[in-house]
């Protein structure tokens, strides 16, 4: 039996990932840190090893503890808006971060699989679409540059000292459990609340004329399995759907799943990003012809569980 270390162990993506690794016979050891919010896994009785993975020492001794033989790394500071906020953390958790876990693989288990989780937001602002492995990169946040400067990282360990690594690049996941910091989830939370507790029905929304490749946390999952149970040392692959969908079809989506009458839409600059990218979408059909990964789950069915998601826990 395989064993699997996932950093970010409590994390949205991870929570499914553990979920789909138990299923198949792995071994699982999470990665989080003390003070992280553990009720997505609570309910899964995995060991947990505790560490920041900024503390190099601990990350080095986590390491050679559990011999992995494969690693997961979602940790990360995954929030766009947050980066704009918090640069510096953003670029020392993503980057430094991984640079930690890099080098402790480099020194005491250099035979695992590395799988990194990486995003399509490095692409930022292009000009062709779908985006592809040959598309250029013009990153619009710091988010955004920690992603690349990671895959960057990952690629150079791999080629100066031989490491095994793998990378998902993934468009906009969503589903059960992912934080309402975004704009579905969001909407998700607000109709929830108006249907449990009342109130004027008014959904505050940002810029719902951006477009986004939506896919399935638990398609997303299989696609990072699949990574690193088929796929080639080295390779990247893109998670997407292939489709574009506007957050303004979201929203309504949303709404027509609602309880609620005549639900009033209210702009508020507080959900604006600055320098927000307009439309994204990717080209799957690598992903499918290596891996034989393809999205399955529809876009209504993950709203509906995103909905319902929100309705059990509010």
């Amino acid at each position: 039996m395989k064993k699997c270390l996932v950093t970010g162990a409590g994390g949205f993506a991870a929570s499914h990932l553990i979920d789909l690794l138990l299923k198949g016979q792995y071994e699982v050891v999470g990665l989080t840190r003390i003070r992280d919010d553990l009720s997505n896994i609570k309910h899964l009785n995995i060991p947990l090893e505790y560490c920041d993975i900024l503390d190099k020492f601990g990350v080095e001794s986590i390491i050679k503890k559990v011999k992995p033989d494969i690693i997961f790394h979602l940790a990360a500071q995954s929030f766009v808006g947050m980066s704009w906020d918090f640069p510096e953390l953003t670029l020392q958790t993503n980057i430094i971060g991984t640079l930690n876990l890099l080098e402790a693989i480099r020194k005491y288990s250099p035979e695992c699989i590395f799988h990194l989780s990486s995003s399509s937001q490095i692409y930022g602002k292009v000009k062709n679409f779908p985006m592809t492995l040959d598309t250029p990169f013009n990153p619009q946040s710091p988010y955004d540059v920690s992603k690349l400067a990671q895959e960057m990282l990952v690629r150079q360990y791999s080629d100066s000292f031989g490491l095994d690594v793998r990378i998902t690049r993934a468009f906009n996941i969503t589903g059960p459990k992912r934080y309402p910091q975004f704009a579905e989830t969001n909407f998700a939370q607000q109709i929830a609340k108006l249907e449990k507790y009342g109130g004027d029905p008014v959904i505050k929304v940002g810029n719902l004329e951006s477009s986004r490749d939506y896919i399935d946390v638990r398609d997303a999952v299989k696609g990072y399995l699949l990574s690193v149970e088929v796929g080639r040392s080295k390779g990247i692959y893109l998670l997407c759907s292939g489709i574009a969908t506007k957050i303004k079809d979201i929203l309504n989506m949303m709404i027509s799943f609602s309880t609620l009458d005549n639900i009033k839409i209210e702009e508020d600059k507080n959900l604006m990003r600055p320098n927000d990218t307009s439309y994204m979408v990717g080209d799957n059909s690598k992903s499918f012809d290596e891996l034989g990964w393809k999205n399955q789950i529809s876009l209504k069915e993950t709203l509906r569980d995103l909905l319902n998601y929100y309705r059990s826990i509010v």
